[in-house]
């Protein structure tokens, strides 16, 4: 079986029963064992005490990039007399859920002007994107704080309801948000998208893309998007026609996983892997994407960027 995937939060229970009960809501905010995980714009805390200039250190995905170093990053939590001084009138944490003796709740500090100098985390760490130190966490941490990040991230858009244009309200430690409007009453969730990606291989060869708008030295496999009224099969041909040129026909399918969860800094998505064999190499540039290659499948991991990626495709191959 390949490891657990990065960004995922399985080890966390979410209190699905508990997180109706105000009583206890209240009671976790103020227990000594409770954690916050503070965002700011869409940023994660991290302590950088023993990695100073570890953040600069990026996934390049290039046999010519450097190694990433070996010290680690620890995301920063703050304890409840430390936020408390943060949750005014108009500022609510959310829950995540608990995990061994701990209960985490998320904060929204995105209205501050400069968290990092706020007196409860002055001089503790740094607000820094996750894609840039995500692969310096440990893997809980970085669960987490992706999952943190996502939380915040759905509360910020939707505010309104999409419906009638109301305001919602946040319900169920914020696992639920409901429109304020009595003839409205719209219930909104947090959701996880349908995605796929697709490894397509051509004799000793897997094809990666580039889009224009990543760094040139980011390579991936080919992804994309469930559209309303597919199936993930169908999806993946599309996206491969779509995306490479490549039409349907010349496609084979050798294998495909079963779906992953997989949570983002800024999304959730239900991901679908596929592996198929096609009967030509040759590709087409469109507006996405920028450069494609050809690469050996074992070198697979000295370009893909994304965490979780490398061992889906691992996965798929081991399939074969």
């Amino acid at each position: 079986m390949p490891e657990e995937h990065f960004y995922t939060s399985e080890h966390i229970d979410r209190a699905a029963v508990q997180r109706r009960d105000d009583v206890w809501v209240n009671e976790r905010l103020s227990a000594e064992s409770t954690l916050f995980v503070p965002v700011w714009r869409e940023k994660s805390f991290v302590d950088r005490a023993e990695a100073e200039g570890d953040t600069e250190y990026r996934l390049s995905g290039r046999r010519d990039a450097p190694p990433a170093p070996d010290r680690r990053l620890k995301a920063v939590f703050l304890r409840p007399d430390e936020a408390m001084p943060l949750l005014d009138g108009h500022r609510r944490a959310v829950l995540l859920g608990d995990s061994g003796p701990h209960t985490y709740f998320a904060l929204d500090l995105s209205d501050l002007c400069d968290a990092a100098k706020h007196r409860s985390l002055a001089g503790r760490g740094d607000f820094v994107g996750l894609r840039r130190v995500g692969p310096l966490l440990d893997r809980f941490d970085g669960g987490l704080l992706a999952y943190a990040r996502g939380m915040l991230r759905w509360h910020q858009q939707h505010t309104y309801c999409g419906v009638c244009g109301s305001r919602t309200l946040m319900l169920e430690a914020g696992f639920m948000r409901r429109c304020t409007n009595a003839e409205c009453d719209r219930q909104h969730f947090p959701r996880t998208d349908p995605a796929i990606i697709v490894l397509v291989t051509h004799g000793d060869r897997a094809l990666l893309g580039r889009q224009a708008k990543w760094d040139a030295t980011w390579y991936s496999v080919l992804a994309g998007f469930v559209e309303p009224g597919e199936e993930p099969l169908e999806t993946s041909q599309r996206e491969v026609e779509e995306e490479a040129g490549i039409p349907r026909a010349s496609l084979e399918l050798l294998a495909r996983a079963a779906p992953h969860r997989v949570e983002k800094p800024d999304k959730s998505f239900e991901v679908h892997s596929f592996l198929y064999r096609c009967a030509t190499d040759r590709v087409r540039l469109n507006w996405e994407n920028d450069e494609f290659a050809w690469v050996a499948p074992e070198s697979l991991r000295d370009y893909l960027t994304v965490p979780w990626l490398p061992e889906m495709v691992a996965e798929l191959l081991a399939k074969l």
